[in-house]
């Protein structure tokens, strides 16, 4: 089984995966009734105790903060994950990601994670059809959307 990150571990990383333009995502989400947006770096990190993937967003205003942050050796960036880390969870408590951003942003957890669920419904569709409709895919995309703007679970604090 798997070991999620906890405060006080370590994870691990190229020292190169902030700089992959490849790897930004936008994350969209409302807060105080305004429509807000951050670019987030997605990085793999790999925790150091175990061996096991942790995913790391880090807001990509505040990724040469994360850096300073880092013990760098052989191109490898080390860093301790503690309160200026926050994070999300299923819930079973298997699998977590870690964010690095201002905790000001309040999002909860599924806008980081939100792709998967659209991708499984549209597995499920073409599963029963035999082919998948894009336009009943945005659809239910535009609808997961608004409903998740006002309800979720947000990110929690070590």
């Amino acid at each position: 089984m798997a070991k999620v990150a906890e405060k006080g571990n370590s994870i691990t990383f190229p020292s190169d995966a902030l700089s992959n333009t490849d790897a930004v995502v936008n994350i969209k989400w409302q807060q105080d009734l305004q429509d807000k947006q951050a670019d987030y770096i997605l990085v793999d990190t790999v925790l150091t105790s175990t061996n096991d993937v942790v995913p790391l967003f880090v807001q990509k205003s505040l990724s040469s903060n994360f850096l300073a942050k880092c013990k760098t050796e052989a191109n490898k960036c080390t860093v301790d994950v503690d309160g200026d880390f926050q994070y999300g969870q299923n819930k079973e408590k298997t699998f977590r990601f870690l964010v690095y951003h201002s905790k000001s942003n309040k999002q909860y957890q599924h806008r980081f994670m939100n792709q998967t669920t659209v991708s499984k419904i549209a597995a499920f569709a073409k599963k029963i059809t035999g082919s998948v409709d894009l336009s009943v895919i945005k659809t239910l995309d535009s609808l997961i959307n608004v409903g998740q703007a006002v309800f979720g679970d947000p990110l929690r604090d070590f």
